[in-house]
């Protein structure tokens, strides 16, 4: 857990008798509307580098409970995020990913891949390529892909082909076979994981950033319900 200290009265001076009795009010409004952008701007962080299965659900998980919420006699937001509970753990504190079932992590190539997640529909993902061994030896998978032992550890190749056509003059005269092959994944016995999730430097930011303007806010909204 981590805390954000804010002083109300580092926004407001000079307050007047009837400013000073709705003070109460006016910061536990302010503190929950600035709680509300920290978990929005969190949630946005989210959605913006993650592909989640659960969307929702995942989302859902970074929230502030009611009794968490500020009161005229309690100026406190408990903003939470259960990290032991949803996949995004592993995305606050960095770290590494070993392996769990066998001895290799299939490390997805960036180049052939991107830096998304890959999505359990796609030919491409582990899980459907079912690699299996043939009678002289060889594993292969789905896709025309193999495995080749390189420097460092098993490689998952896949072989590419296409057509590519010669132009002449305002036609097409002949065509030629293009082949190859490209890495797909490198096994490793762990892989790091880049800390991407960063709850606490997007709450703190926004809190400070938004406080000004929601304390202003709230002032201005309390004086108008105190006539």
């Amino acid at each position: 857990m981590f805390q954000i200290n804010i002083d109300p009265r580092t926004v407001l001076t000079g307050l007047t008798d009837m400013q000073e009795r709705q003070l109460p009010f006016a910061v536990s409004l302010a503190l929950n509307r600035v709680a509300n952008d920290a978990q929005d701007a969190e949630r946005q962080k989210i959605k913006g580098r993650f592909h989640l299965r659960h969307e929702s659900f995942v989302l859902n998980t970074i929230k502030i409970e009611k009794t968490d919420r500020a009161t005229k006699s309690t100026w406190r937001v408990i903003i939470s995020i259960h990290l032991d509970r949803n996949e995004l753990a592993k995305f606050e504190e960095g770290g590494y990913k070993m392996a769990t079932k066998g001895r290799w992590v299939w490390e997805p190539n960036k180049d052939v891949f991107g830096d998304k997640p890959i999505q359990s529909g796609n030919a491409l993902a582990v899980k459907n390529l079912h690699f299996a061994r043939t009678p002289g030896g060889q594993m292969q998978g789905n896709e025309r892909t193999f495995m080749i032992h390189g420097k460092k550890g098993p490689l998952i190749m896949q072989r590419t082909s296409g057509r590519k056509a010669k132009r002449g003059k305002g036609m097409v005269t002949s065509m030629s076979a293009k082949t190859g092959t490209r890495m797909l994944y490198t096994l490793v016995e762990k892989v790091s994981l880049p800390v991407h999730l960063e709850f606490v430097d997007t709450i703190t930011r926004t809190a400070y950033a938004q406080w000004l303007p929601r304390m202003t806010e709230a002032m201005d909204e309390a004086m108008r319900s105190s006539r």
